[in-house]
């Protein structure tokens, strides 16, 4: 699958009582509860079906040079305002 993505202003708390694999860096544990932070992403895969996403992590490959990670944050910065129709995630979608 293909999607074209953008980041918007909104982040959301995750929290789960079972483990969250890959969010081991960044994770809080509170009243037994693994908690993140992540940055909803909204866009469209390429057959036209919107999406959001949840991310709690992006970065540039170590072997890149360095204004490769300088271009990719100026870039990271750039969030257009969430639309006001975003609803809000069902926790069924949280892990």
């Amino acid at each position: 699958m293909k999607a074209t993505i953008e980041s918007t202003e909104q982040i959301v708390e995750l929290a789960s009582s079972g483990p969250l694999g890959a969010l081991a860096e960044g994770i809080r544990k509170t009243a037994g509860l693994a908690q993140a932070q992540a940055r909803v992403w909204v866009g469209t895969t390429e057959n036209g079906v919107p999406v959001q996403l949840l991310v709690v992590r992006v970065a540039v490959h170590k072997d890149q040079p360095p204004e490769v990670f300088a271009q990719f944050e100026r870039e990271l910065q750039e969030r257009p305002v969430a639309p006001p129709e975003l609803p809000a995630f069902p926790l069924r979608m949280i892990l």
